[in-house]
C-alpha cells in the first residue's frame, strides 16, 4: 500500500535498489543467526530469526513486490513491450514454480535437512538481482 508514495518521493530505482539491499542483508543475516547459534539452547535465535524474516517480507511487500511489476512493464520500447513482458513473466513464474517446488526438500528433515541454512542461496540471489538493478536499471523518477 505504501510504495507508490514511496516511488513517488524516491523513484522507483531507489526504491529497489533499496528494497533489494535490505533483502540481501537480511538474509545473510539469517544464515549467519542460524550458522553461528546451532548449539545455543534458548528461544533468542529462533526469535531472532523470526525477527528477520518479518523485516525481509516487510521490505519485499513495501518495495519489490509491487514496484517489480510496475518497472517491467515500462522498461521495454513499446513495439517490444507485450513480447518482453510475456516473455519476462513467463520465466519469473518458471523460476516462481521452481523455488516452490524445491524448497520444501531443502528445509524437510526428510529431505536435504538444511533450515535455514537455505538463507545461504537466497541471500547471493538477492545480490546479484542488486548488482544487475544497480548496473542496467535507468532512472525513471519525475519522467512524464
Amino acid at each position: 500500500m505504501c510504495a507508490p508514495f514511496l516511488a513517488r518521493l524516491f523513484g522507483r530505482r531507489t526504491l529497489l535498489l533499496s528494497g533489494f539491499g535490505f533483502t540481501t542483508v537480511s538474509m545473510f543475516a539469517v544464515a549467519l543467526v542460524n550458522n553461528l547459534t546451532q548449539t545455543v539452547h534458548s528461544s533468542a535465535p529462533g526469535e531472532a530469526l523470526v525477527a528477520l524474516l518479518c523485516m525481509f517480507s516487510g521490505a519485499y511487500g513495501a518495495t519489490i513486490g509491487p514496484l517489480s511489476w510496475v518497472t517491467a512493464g515500462e522498461m521495454p520500447s513499446n513495439r517490444l513491450r507485450s513480447l518482453t513482458f510475456g516473455v519476462s513473466m513467463s520465466v519469473g513464474f518458471f523460476f516462481a514454480w521452481l523455488t516452490v517446488f524445491t524448497t520444501p526438500f531443502f528445509i524437510n528433515t526428510n529431505g536435504l535437512n538444511w533450515g535455514a541454512n537455505v538463507a545461504w542461496i537466497w541471500a547471493p540471489s538477492n545480490l546479484v538481482t542488486l548488482i544487475f538493478i544497480c548496473a542496467s536499471m535507468v532512472v525513471h523518477f519525475s519522467r512524464c
